[in-house]
């Protein structure tokens, strides 16, 4: 699977105000959570960060702070 974050910032400004935007790929870090919000997403899906860590309960708590 290959992922293109970079295609998020293509397509919100022909999805804004139409329905939430969520981030459903390339989320892995709290910096990427931060750069989605800045974006404009309402959402992010978190899938590999979380289902790949040592530690998932505090890779969440992590990235729910971002």
């Amino acid at each position: 699977l290959e992922v293109h974050p970079e295609t998020f910032a293509e397509l919100e400004p022909i999805a804004r105000g139409i329905a939430p935007l969520v981030a459903e790929s390339g989320v892995r870090t709290a910096g990427d959570i931060r750069r989605y919000r800045a974006l404009g997403a309402s959402m992010v899906l978190v899938g590999e960060a979380l289902s790949s860590a040592e530690d998932p309960e505090s890779a969440t708590r992590t990235l729910v702070q971002a």
